[in-house]
């Protein structure tokens, strides 16, 4: 039972995450929307790197 919580946070997250459209809409402009709302969509990772290569800041320089 407490098993079916974190299936559906994992379930919806998958569903998104297929959708790359619906991420770059999310994006917008100047980079608002999904951007730094969580680990995987932070400024200085590898799929931010990919989808929204104008908004990427590698670590070395985002802690600065």
């Amino acid at each position: 039972m407490e098993m079916l919580i974190s299936l559906a946070t994992t379930a919806l997250q998958g569903i998104w995450g297929t959708d790359t459209s619906r991420l770059q809409r999310l994006a917008g402009e100047g980079g608002e929307g999904k951007l730094d709302s969580c680990y995987a969509y932070g400024r200085s990772r590898e799929v931010v790197k990919m989808q929204w290569p104008q908004y990427y800041v590698p670590a070395d320089e985002r802690d600065a």
